[in-house]
């Protein structure tokens, strides 16, 4: 602790908040200014943007107030049409020092009152702010995927309960909408990423071969990422003799000839998530598994091929759907999704036929419309084309972050869209 400033430095003479790159004031109110014109647009006087718990998705309270790691009983950001905006986080109060230290974008960055009550927060707040008779905006989390409101609609019912002449109504989808189209500054965040991403996948390679633990290659993964300046790294892995997709728990395969790895990986630079689809093979290329890489690649060039300005995400679909099927091959995940945010563009064969069986009608109109939204430059997406036999035993998948440009699609990684046979 610097006894003059009482700023908490390390023994290096660095500040905690050295550790986090800043955003530019430039780029919050660029922010600022497009998320208010949405508000006006409306009509909204206010959003209460709530993360509940240490893991909630915390994209869109880091959009406004680029605070992107939440304390232990989550975040709060306040930000009305009109006024200042103020962050209220629970947890460790080292934790709420750092932000205060990191960032410029918000000053008011308040310790959450005990017990938690985010809601009671919230209408505190607005109290404060003369909002009694506002309309109020209320912002969760993943909202393409949480139809019925997750996070927002808890804090909807209570604060409509405490607050009733305020008016209450989800308003994930603006934060959301805002969020597609990158800045300069996220797209350099996000080619950063991408090169800890490449780095990771060369690590990997050049420790996996017969003999070794599967375990102790996604150990490489995972420390070349963390070492190379990730944040915690997102890992689904799968590795053996007939792999499917990657899966949240390693196996323990000791690796022999003729195994197949895949991976699905995400380093993160300040919150930001490049997201990639590996794969790699010991000693020799089981046949099927050729035939499915084929088949998930020609996808995958395929769809960059289409998606560029001028088209629809259902263009791209169709595209990348054409050499799966073409090889008699089906997809259980999706073609692509996007990125930071992950899913309100995204479109998934499987959960179209799950939809049909299931009578889903809700769903199949979610995706319809999602299909209509039309490409444009800035949107980030992450490529996952996967090619599965039809009894879903065995399969491929493959990507990484593609970037809209005017002229077309742009790979973010460097390195080339093969197999590697170790």
């Amino acid at each position: 602790m610097d006894q003059n400033t009482g700023v908490a430095q390390s023994r290096s003479g660095t500040t905690v908040g050295d550790r986090v790159p800043r955003l530019s004031l430039a780029e919050r109110d660029r922010r600022w200014a497009l998320i208010r014109r949405q508000m006006d647009d409306r009509g909204l006087d206010c959003l209460a943007i709530v993360v509940i718990g240490m893991w909630g998705d915390m994209g869109n309270a880091a959009y406004i107030s680029s605070v992107y790691l939440p304390g232990a009983g989550g975040i709060l950001v306040i930000f009305p049409r009109h006024g200042e905006v103020t962050v209220h986080m629970a947890g460790n109060l080292a934790n709420l020092e750092m932000w205060r230290q990191s960032q410029d974008w918000v000053p008011d960055i308040l310790a959450a009152s005990q017990p938690i009550s985010w809601s009671k927060t919230t209408v505190d707040r607005l109290r404060e702010q003369g909002l009694e008779n506002g309309r109020i905006g209320v912002v969760g989390a993943g909202g393409a995927l949480t139809p019925e409101g997750g996070s927002a609609r808890v804090l909807i019912g209570r604060g409509s309960e405490l607050l009733p002449t305020a008016t209450w109504e989800d308003a994930t989808d603006l934060i959301e909408n805002v969020r597609l189209i990158k800045s300069e500054e996220e797209v350099a965040l996000l080619e950063k990423a991408a090169e800890i991403g490449d780095r990771a996948f060369e690590a990997m390679a050049g420790y996996a071969k017969a003999g070794v633990s599967s375990r102790a290659v996604y150990a490489h993964l995972i420390h070349s990422m963390l070492e190379n300046g990730s944040g915690t790294p997102f890992v689904l892995w799968d590795a053996g003799p007939s792999p499917v997709h990657g899966v949240w728990v390693p196996d323990t395969h000791i690796l022999q000839p003729g195994h197949v790895v895949l991976t699905e990986y995400s380093p993160f630079v300040r919150g930001y998530e490049a997201q990639f689809q590996r794969a790699l093979v010991i000693g020799h290329m089981p046949e099927l598994y050729g035939r499915l890489f084929d088949a998930a690649l020609a996808s995958y060039e395929r769809g960059l091929e289409v998606l560029k300005p001028g088209n629809t995400f259902g263009d791209v679909s169709r595209a990348m759907a054409g050499p799966i099927e073409a090889a008699g091959f089906v997809s259980i995940t999706p073609y692509y999704h996007g990125l930071n945010p992950n899913y309100p563009i995204s479109f998934s064969p499987a959960g179209r036929r799950l939809a049909q069986a299931q009578d889903m009608a809700r769903w199949q109109e979610h995706q319809t419309r999602l299909e209509a939204i039309p490409v444009q430059p800035g949107m980030l997406l992450a490529f996952e084309p996967n090619a599965v036999t039809t009894d879903q035993r065995q399969g491929v998948h493959v990507g990484d972050p593609i970037l809209v440009t005017p002229s077309g699609a742009r790979r973010l990684s460097r390195t080339p869209m093969h197999w590697l046979i170790i």
